[in-house]
């Protein structure tokens, strides 16, 4: 579904709400705010507030430091750009409080916030897991931490798998990894899900309109193939397998993907993974294909600014024109900034890749 249509004007300044309530004294004192999250998963958020001036009770002096108002672990969700109510780009929780004291006085707060995912960045174990897929692993740790798993994964099921001295939010990216999916969460729901799998809006913008600056580059780090090799113990065979340009083929909508080009341009060149011990086909076959994806997707990429647009998130796609034949087209969005200052309201910078040019 495309949405191109916004507003031709709104109130840029974001909306702040503290444990589910609307805070207009925050909103009018927020001085910047940055939301930012990349397809690692775990949003993080800033906000910068003016924390001296006539309080409640008439008096003047520090607004936010008796943590009456604002406290650690108090859940904030910001809302930006247009609409009745705003759209929420970020809902976290205070990780950490600085207070600035400028010279000439008055004084600012910087509050620090990050989303759900915090928890599992916190925690940090040793562990194995037996008889379980990556997805099952990755369920188990969502629920230990009171969220609801949404994963889908294709994988095999792994005799031993080993979680050392990595946290909860380390490991299950390198699990989601392996079987070339992502990590984020929505609310109180713990998503894992490859690429093409995530939903939302097909937003539309052209340079020269909405779209305020763009840079585009195609990345070298191609191959034509993606080599995994291993030794299968129960057989006593050597594994080998291989993944190459058909498993990106659904994702390039009509362009060429670098596989194409460097075969045509340059030949064969077949990457490896040596570091890698995969005991038994399937293994490798998900391993060679993982690695294959990860770098087919990153064949060209680029970095765009344009006016504030909440609905831009990691996992967007946006439909980029005026920018020639070779850019135009679909983008992904992998990185994510949304930003709020007094002197420039509010603005969207992102980076986005691609596994092909038109």
């Amino acid at each position: 579904m495309s949405q191109a249509v916004t507003p031709i004007a709104y109130v840029s300044r974001p909306d702040v709400l503290v444990k589910g309530q609307a805070n207009a004294g925050m909103s009018r004192d927020l001085v910047a705010a940055v939301v930012e999250a990349t397809s690692d998963g775990l949003y993080r958020a800033e906000m910068i507030l003016t924390n001296y001036g006539l309080s409640s009770g008439n008096d003047y002096g520090y607004l936010y430091l008796g943590r009456d108002v604002l406290d650690f672990g108090d859940e904030v969700e910001l809302r930006m750009g247009f609409g009745n109510p705003p759209a929420t780009v970020f809902t976290g929780r205070v990780t950490a409080l600085e207070g600035e004291y400028p010279e000439g006085g008055g004084g600012r707060l910087v509050v620090l916030m990050e989303d759900r995912l915090q928890d599992l960045r916190m925690t940090r174990r040793t562990r194995s897991f037996e008889d379980a897929s990556d997805a099952n692993v990755i369920e188990e740790i969502a629920r230990a931490h009171g969220l609801t798993p949404d994963v889908t994964l294709d994988g095999p099921t792994h005799k031993s798998l080993a979680q050392v001295n990595q946290s909860d939010l380390a490991f299950i990216r390198e699990r989601a990894r392996a079987c070339a999916g992502e990590v984020w969460v929505e609310g109180a729901t713990l998503k894992v899900k490859p690429r093409p799998d995530r939903s939302g809006d097909l937003i539309e913008m052209g340079f020269g309109g909405r779209l305020i600056a763009f840079g585009a580059a195609d990345l070298a780090h191609q191959c034509t193939s993606f080599a995994v090799n291993g030794w299968d113990i129960a057989g006593k065979t050597a594994i080998q397998e291989t993944s190459g340009a058909d498993v990106i083929a659904a994702e390039l909508d009509g362009d060429t993907g670098g596989s194409a080009i460097l075969q045509q341009k340059f030949g064969e060149r077949v990457a490896s993974i040596v570091h890698s011990v995969p005991l038994n086909n399937q293994e490798a076959t998900r391993v060679a294909k993982s690695r294959y994806l990860e770098r087919a997707r990153q064949f060209v990429t680029g970095s765009g600014q344009c006016d504030g647009d909440a609905r831009i998130r990691v996992g967007t796609k946006l439909r980029l024109t005026g920018l020639g034949a070779m850019f135009n087209g679909k983008w992904t969005v992998v990185h994510v900034r949304h930003t709020f200052t007094l002197d420039q309201g509010f603005r969207t910078a992102f980076d986005v890749a691609r596994p092909g040019i038109g």
